[in-house]
């Protein structure tokens, strides 16, 4: 097995500190593979300081660029907009092997913050990197299409999908001292959303459901774990439907606390129909049913190859779908309680980050031509 290489994961600070209590992809992944012996770098692209933000950036990765030359890594890894534009251009220019990490709906996200410019570079970027890099990694089957509909060889683009932690994420009773912290009172039904509270997760399509499940059902609570940019208008919302005292919001919680929060859940939620979500396997890890919208777009969408219909949920993705769904299960325990059987079944052998991280290794030494 050779060690003796370099990886460079490029990658830029957020703009705004979100998020950080939970562990992604890119750490679960890459603190395994640094404990195998490769050596791992971490290549921060740091703005400078403009007073136009785009402009920071720009600087910053033009400045990046001479670092890597100098540098001289011998693979870089690269997701997100910013980095793997660094990474387009250090392999067009510096001839640096490069792997574009394809995660996530890049432009989608973007979009929904109103950035227009960076938009327009995202769709850019999704477009380009995968033609430019050597290796294309893709989270999902809807990334893999898109890349191949690019015209990319299938050889070149590589499904490594997201996963979980199995001696983390599995199955448990419900912790009442957890109940107590959250004040859900014993014997109420939880239906939980646990991730990012910005705006393009279309988080008020499940608070404007909640009415509908409150009037058929006064005995559940929701709980919606995490932070983000529209937590303010979420809890109006609640607020103006005056389903305020059956929810709640958490602010974020450390990840070692997550599993205790899904194992006192009776029903899981996500509002986007997205397969390379982390917190869909952590919630299969521990054996919940968990509820989606149907439908999706071109890089976005919850295949059935991957999720089938016995340990997933599909809904109409709108407030009342939500509404339905949730009331579905609560009324079919016995088919909440399989379907939650289904899908941790489903999970466990192929979707551990142990086994995720082995194949990343792999694709890596394949790109460099070297024994794994």
């Amino acid at each position: 097995m050779q060690t003796d290489f370099e990886i460079y994961r490029l990658y830029r600070p957020w703009v705004v500190g979100l998020f950080n209590s939970f562990p992604q992809r890119k750490h679960q992944i890459f603190t395994r593979v640094a404990s195998r012996g490769y050596r791992m770098q971490d290549f921060e692209i740091t703005p400078l300081p403009t007073p136009w933000l785009p402009l920071s950036y720009a600087l910053g990765i033009l400045r990046s660029l001479f670092r890597l030359r100098t540098a001289k890594p011998d693979i870089i890894l690269a997701e997100e907009t910013e980095s793997a534009l660094l990474g387009i251009l250090a392999r067009r220019l510096w001839g640096i092997p490069f792997v574009f990490d394809f995660v996530d709906d890049y432009s989608m996200i973007i979009k929904y913050n109103n950035q227009r410019l960076r938009y327009q570079i995202a769709k850019w970027v999704e477009r380009t990197a995968p033609r430019v890099a050597d290796c294309v990694i893709v989270a999902d089957t809807q990334k893999l299409e898109f890349c191949l509909d690019l015209g990319l060889p299938e050889r070149k683009v590589v499904l490594i999908p997201n996963g979980y932690d199995p001696d983390l994420f599995k199955p448990g009773e419900k912790d009442p001292e957890t109940a107590r912290s959250l004040d859900i009172q014993q014997g109420k039904k939880v239906a939980t959303f646990i991730g990012k509270l910005n705006r393009y997760y279309n988080l008020e399509t499940i608070i404007q459901g909640i009415p509908q499940v409150l009037s058929e059902d006064a005995d559940v609570v929701f709980l919606f774990v995490g932070e983000g940019d529209n937590s303010e208008e979420l809890e109006d919302l609640a607020l103006r439907l005056g389903v305020n005292n059956s929810v709640r919001f958490t602010g974020p919680l450390p990840h070692n606390e997550i599993p205790s929060i899904i194992n006192l859940s009776d029903v899981c939620l996500f509002p986007l129909p997205d397969e390379s979500a982390l917190i869909l396997y952590e919630y299969m890890g521990c054996a919940k049913p968990v509820i989606v919208p149907d439908g999706g777009t071109g890089k976005m969408a919850i295949s059935r190859d991957v999720f089938p219909d016995d340990c997933i949920l599909r809904v109409e993705d709108s407030p009342a779908g939500f509404a339905r769904g949730v009331l579905r299960l609560f009324n079919n325990p016995d088919m909440a309680k399989e379907m939650g059987i289904n899908a941790q079944q489903r999970v466990a052998p192929l979707y551990s980050w142990d086994h995720l991280s082995r194949q990343y290794i792999e694709t890596i030494c394949e790109v460099l031509g070297v024994a794994n």
